[in-house]
């Protein structure tokens, strides 16, 4: 169970990742993702390469935003959080 998210943001991710541990096979191009999620581009674009960057999504053969294989399974809104208030301003 996620903390309550602080943000917007944060409860993106938390929705994504949720997803993505709710069904193990979900394979979403970025245009998928934007309806899935109901994201404006950019703003999924970005997290969907947050969740790559931290090893939860690795692209699929057919460019799509898949789980990766041995990735984390830990609660990456908290360390989205963490990483974000340890960047200087």
């Amino acid at each position: 169970m996620h903390q309550r998210p602080a943000n917007k943001i944060e409860y993106a991710i938390c929705r994504m990742q949720d997803a993505y541990l709710e069904m193990p096979e979900l394979d979403l191009t970025l245009d998928e993702a934007v309806g899935f999620w109901n994201l404006d581009r950019s703003t999924c674009l970005a997290l969907l390469e947050v969740l790559v960057d931290f090893g939860f999504l690795a692209r699929s053969p057919g460019g799509g935003y898949a789980r990766s294989a041995g990735g984390p399974s830990g609660e990456l809104a908290e360390i989205v959080r963490q990483t974000a208030h340890s960047r200087p301003s």
